[in-house]
């Protein structure tokens, strides 16, 4: 009776962790109202609040040039969970995030859930969006300072 119960709960669990992994889906970042109509823009995805912004932590990134002023990221096969996104405009295409002496961007810059300048960096904790569906879109507007 015990070697039932364990191989049953054994094979539950199995079940429950590999419908977990195969979670997966489509995020689809999106941008309207570019002030430059040229350019690239790079989206960074955070999964991870302790690294949020580190150079070279993020997830996922994406480069795509900029189309009549519009553009979407399109990221597949994403496993649920918990991101933030993070973007720049670079208008130069130079592949690097422009800032002046201060630190201050000099292109534009977007942050998931935020619409308006900040004087502070961003936290993981108020960009995160939770990312649970087969397809979702992503709305975000640039800023710039």
């Amino acid at each position: 009776m015990k070697l039932t119960s364990v191989i049953l709960l054994a094979c539950l669990l199995q079940a429950f962790t590999y419908s977990k992994e195969s979670r997966k889906g489509t995020m689809i970042v999106e941008f309207d109202h570019l002030k430059a109509k040229n350019g690239v823009v790079e989206v960074s995805l955070y999964n991870d609040g302790n690294t949020f912004l580190n150079a070279g932590s993020a997830a996922h990134t994406k480069r795509q040039r900029v189309i009549n002023g519009k553009i979407q990221v399109v990221f597949e096969n994403i496993p649920f969970g918990e991101y933030a996104a993070v973007s720049y405009h670079d208008v130069n295409e130079n592949h690097k995030f422009d800032r002046n002496f201060m630190g201050i961007p000099k292109e534009p810059v977007a942050v998931s859930q935020l619409s308006k300048k900040q004087f502070s960096k961003p936290c993981f904790k108020e960009a995160k969006i939770g990312f649970n569906h087969s397809n979702m879109i992503v709305k975000m507007m640039f800023v710039k300072y």
